[in-house]
């Protein structure tokens, strides 16, 4: 699907290109040595052959050393922009639903996790369309977790060139390790209003398949977000693949808003002269579209009910464990009035 038709995407999708031509000197200036392109180049190459044919395997061998400027530099040329467009457009398409810009225009503070969130691409696409919705937050605060917190240095390059300036902070965090958050993540995490997984999980997948006991931190997460929270994953469209839902959101308590599969591509524009001179350079191109599967969740809130005492809440835990002691209340007064009926009995014999 394209959305050359629409005035407000393909303003956004020039903004991205803006962005691109901006950062990328920044992001070569910290390639180390002379041949800085040309590292760039070789990094290019590895970079998209672990993506295309790499994902599929639980091997360190076929994931990206993201420490390195080199890779980091070839990662934010060819996916910045159809990332930032991707979490734009599926905030537009939830909005249009009314599922985010409502629950979201009364927050005087919007907290954001990103997980997996690399250079900051899901806080560009979303800060884009909280400008054009005119939902923005008198405070936007984001945490990054993210197994290379060395990310951080692309951000503080992209954040420099936005309109607004927001509270960004990186922790470290592995998706297929075993180690738990933090206290401050975790307090941070049941703040949050909206999580974002966008192309992160497919480069956990493949581990967390292999060891179905793997995925604490994820599950922490899931489980820790509020009522009420959104969660936004996109991710690389594969036929069947419901790993994420089956195994993640649904145990979590997360409804599906809505889901779209379709290949997306990124409105049409022209490149600046910088970036047209860096595709001639390394002999590669942005990212124009692909293949995705975009699903919006919420966290269920508890089920309402009414008691004597007045209302109170219950999660399915608690309805199981309130049907399990309705059960043995009804058996323990059977028991008792039994009793009762036959010490009486006995009484009365006994007189007469």
């Amino acid at each position: 699907m394209s959305f050359t038709g629409s005035k407000s995407q393909a303003e956004a999708a020039n903004s991205f290109r803006s962005l691109l031509s901006n950062i990328l000197p920044d992001l070569l200036r910290e390639v180390d040595g002379s041949s800085k392109v040309e590292k760039v180049k070789a990094a290019l190459r590895d970079v998209s052959q672990n993506y295309r044919t790499g994902l599929s395997t639980a091997s360190l061998r076929y994931r990206t050393d993201w420490k390195e400027a080199a890779n980091r530099c070839a990662y934010v040329f060819v996916y910045l922009i159809q990332h930032c467009n991707l979490v734009f457009y599926s905030l537009m398409q939830a909005s249009e639903r009314g599922t985010v810009s409502d629950y979201w225009s009364d927050l005087s503070t919007l907290n954001v996790c990103s997980v997996g969130g690399g250079p900051g691409s899901d806080l560009v696409g979303l800060t884009t369309f909280l400008e054009q919705s005119h939902v923005y937050p008198r405070m936007l605060n984001c945490l990054v977790l993210d197994l290379y917190p060395t990310w951080k240095r692309a951000w503080d390059a992209i954040a420099y060139y936005l309109p607004r300036q927001h509270w960004v902070s990186y922790k470290r965090c592995d998706l297929v390790g075993d180690a738990g958050l933090s206290a401050d993540v975790l307090q941070f995490v049941r703040d949050a209003d909206l999580v974002t997984l966008v192309k992160s999980f497919s480069a956990a997948a493949a581990f967390l398949r292999a060891d179905r006991s793997r995925g604490s931190a994820l599950r922490a997460i899931l489980r820790e977000i509020k009522p009420g929270c959104h969660v936004l994953y996109i991710d690389n469209d594969h036929d069947g693949d419901s790993q994420f839902r089956n195994d993640f959101a649904d145990p979590a308590g997360l409804d599906l808003m809505f889901e779209e599969r379709d290949f997306q591509s990124v409105p049409s524009g022209s490149y600046s002269e910088i970036v047209n001179k860096y595709c001639s350079a390394l002999d590669f191109n942005p990212m124009k579209g692909c293949d995705v599967n975009i699903q919006l969740y919420r966290k269920k809130f508890p089920v309402k009910k009414y008691v004597s005492s007045g209302y109170t809440y219950h999660t399915p835990q608690n309805e199981i464990e309130a049907c399990c002691c309705g059960i043995f209340g009804g058996l323990l007064c059977i028991a008792v009035c039994g009793l009762i009926g036959y010490g009486v009995y006995r009484l009365i014999r006994y007189i007469f």
